[in-house]
């Protein structure tokens, strides 16, 4: 018997007419990397192991996170289940703050009809890598000419993440940051589940405001109407 819905279909012969749901990455706006201390912040991975990149290794792909959050639970929660994150694995990363220089268009599969105008379903954002990077290569060829990606992060649907295509790195400004100040390293961060929430209590407050409380989030106050984004504007066509 077939285990339903199986594998995500492979991108439609007939993608390019379509219409995705674009989305503007604005000049200006500031979006968020943790990645090991000592290496650039900026990198365009081709290793074939992340969601969207290259299935052939032909061009890189940037991964980035809406704030803090996105970036620690998509790089520290990448082994479902497992509940602790060590200090020294933190101590050993960095968090960027990018400065986008200018504007971007991303094809936007995070809000409603994101996923239909394409012909595509959930499981693009957290099914398998390899058909996800064989629609990556379908949607960087699009006549929209898209910059990248905005998607939901597979390990908290609540946040937005960005895979941007390969482009210069002057598009990009740079402030990095230490992820835990030394004096202030603590032993191993707790990850708790709740009905609502997943706090990473052993002390994400100390760790630079990277407390990560989702029910503090004031996205749960808004509308259930209301999608936060990062930017402002969302194009239909």
């Amino acid at each position: 018997m077939t285990d339903k819905p199986g594998e995500h279909p492979d991108p439609h012969a007939d993608l390019a007419p379509r219409s995705p749901l674009l989305y503007d990455l604005e000049e200006g706006t500031v979006i968020y990397r943790l990645h090991k201390a000592g290496r650039d912040p900026i990198f365009f991975g081709r290793t074939g192991d992340n969601r969207f990149d290259a299935p052939d290794g032909s061009y890189g792909v940037l991964y980035a996170g809406e704030d803090e959050y996105c970036c620690f639970i998509e790089a520290c929660g990448q082994v479902t289940g497992v509940p602790s994150v060590s200090g020294a694995y933190l101590d050993q990363r960095n968090r960027g703050e990018i400065t986008v220089t200018q504007a971007m268009i991303l094809i936007a599969l995070s809000a409603s009809a994101g996923l239909a105008r394409i012909g595509a379903d959930g499981r693009l954002i957290d099914g398998s890598h390899s058909a996800a990077q064989r629609w990556s290569a379908a949607l960087r060829k699009h006549p929209t000419n898209p910059a990248g990606i905005l998607y939901r992060a597979r390990h908290d649907p609540a946040k937005l993440a960005f895979a941007i295509f390969e482009c210069s790195v002057g598009v990009f400004q740079v402030h990095n940051k230490r992820l835990i100040a030394r004096s202030e390293k603590p032993e191993v961060v707790r990850r708790d589940s709740g009905s609502l929430s997943i706090r990473f209590d052993r002390s994400l407050a100390t760790i630079n405001a990277l407390e990560y409380i989702r029910t503090s989030d004031p996205v749960f106050r808004q509308s259930p109407l209301v999608m936060r984004t990062p930017g402002r504007h969302l194009k239909l066509d």
